[in-house]
């Protein structure tokens, strides 16, 4: 089987990696300090509590961000459960500045190194969010990028290593059995345009005895495997909408960028005249196809979180996309690709994986109630429909949560609004807060903690 070129830029030299290191850290240092999302909470929970996976009703995850959580901070000497949303986020950021690696392991023809480490760059924001999903997104590029690296040929040792990022991906969440699947899909559809299937069992017996390792927390939770065929399962009835209600797209942006990028990787693709012609081989043409895959079926299914289009996103901004800008002439090359960069530099925005944010008022507040150890209440109550990501911020405090016999003896009430005017009681005031969007809530105290309160939520001048 033939490999065309998929441009002939050498890899990037190793003097320029600690720069465009410090310069990922430092974009992603600004986003880092963002408010704690809900789902955030509910990982940094299930992390600090240290329980057994199978044993956590976990409907969908693995127990690979919680392990790599605790292990981190047991070398800093640190604990998880008290935690800052800093430290926490420190682990899914190693992972998405791990993608600039990736071109030292390639062969030079196979993807212009210097535009993936400068759109590798690019990503690491995408990766400031202690969730699953940029552990699972990095995993499975590193798994196409070490396919890739094995050649037609099928180098057992570079199966092996891809299988072993496919199995951690596994681990971390049921949505990259998707993803594998959907490749493997692209492979067969394709067969002589990819690295062909030489090794594939090398890579099988590597993705399962990795997934073992990672999923039964290296065989002290044996039980945990049957939790993850239980996850699968379920997975069905939440991303079809019949278990549970659908999920609509929040915002278009993400979904809107993910198909450009795969609209400009197929137009570079199949569009540029000699190298990019069509019959030509080249090796990431079977990403092409997978990434096309799996936003297609994403963008079909009634279930949809901005954060499921991490994995296209990786694999066409540190793979597809720098090779089909090597396709292109050295004139035409340079000015395009750096075209390309700013473009998504403008694009890369944190925010736009965003739903259902936590607002600022919630750390506010949270910083009110646990500041001075004189005036923390005796015990706040939480009632809402979600109370996520409350547990996080008032850790160290005693709360209540929902309607429990020793709510009346609560010094601060947080209640989720359920109409325009305020609530009262008597010796409290009602001072309004925002926790998500269109999401009104009321904290109800006794003074002098009330103007404490109501000083915090006051925004800057």
């Amino acid at each position: 089987m033939e490999e065309g070129s998929a441009g002939a830029a050498p890899r990037p030299p190793l003097w320029i990696l600690p720069a465009v290191l410090l310069a990922a850290t430092w974009i992603a240092w600004a986003f880092i300090d963002r408010p704690f999302h809900a789902d955030e909470a509910g990982q940094w929970a299930l992390a600090s509590e240290a329980a057994p996976h199978s044993g956590t009703g976990d409907r969908f995850h693995g127990p690979t961000l919680g392990l790599l959580s605790r292990a981190a901070h047991a070398v800093a000497g640190a604990d998880v459960a008290s935690a800052t949303a800093t430290g926490l986020r420190a682990v899914p950021l190693a992972f998405g500045l791990s993608l600039l690696l990736i071109p030292l392991v390639l062969p030079s023809r196979a993807v212009p190194g210097g535009l993936a480490v400068a759109l590798a760059v690019l990503l690491a924001p995408a990766s400031v969010r202690f969730i699953q999903e940029p552990l699972m997104a990095a995993a499975l590029t590193w798994a196409a990028a070490l396919w890739i690296r094995s050649g037609p040929a099928g180098e057992a040792r570079f199966r092996l290593l891809a299988g072993l990022c496919a199995g951690f991906a596994l681990a971390c969440k049921i949505t990259a059995a998707m993803h594998l699947g959907l490749a493997a899909l692209a492979v067969l559809i394709l067969r002589q345009s990819c690295p062909g299937w030489r090794g594939f069992a090398v890579f099988v017996a590597g993705t399962i005895g990795s997934w073992v390792l990672w999923q039964s927390s290296f065989l002290a939770d044996l039980p945990a495997l049957g939790t993850w065929w239980a996850q699968f399962f379920r997975a069905f009835g939440l991303a079809s909408g019949v278990s549970e209600p659908p999920l609509p797209m929040g915002s278009p942006l993400p979904w809107c960028f993910t198909g450009g990028l795969l609209a400009a990787a197929a137009a570079l693709r199949f569009l540029t005249p000699g190298e990019g012609r069509v019959g030509k081989v080249l090796a990431t043409d079977f990403l092409l196809l997978a990434a096309g895959l799996v936003y297609l079926v994403h963008l079909a299914l009634p279930y949809k979180t901005s954060w499921l289009t991490m994995g296209p996103d990786f694999l066409l901004l540190t793979l597809v996309l720098p090779g089909g800008l090597g396709l292109l002439g050295s004139r035409a090359r340079r000015p395009l690709q750096a075209s390309a960069v700013v473009l998504v530099g403008l694009l890369s925005h944190p925010g736009r994986y965003d739903y259902v944010e936590t607002r600022r008022d919630v750390p506010a507040l949270a910083s009110a109630l646990t500041g001075e150890s004189g005036m923390r209440p005796s015990l706040v109550l939480v009632q809402g429909d979600h109370v996520w990501p409350f547990p996080f911020y008032l850790r160290g405090l005693r709360v209540a949560y929902g309607a429990v016999p020793e709510a009346a003896q609560a010094e601060v009430w947080l209640l989720q609004a359920t109409g325009p005017d305020a609530p009262s009681a008597p010796g409290r005031r009602a001072i309004p807060f925002s926790v998500r969007p269109d999401e009104l809530w009321w904290a109800l105290a006794p003074d002098p903690l009330a103007r404490r309160i109501e000083d915090a939520l006051r925004p800057p001048r």
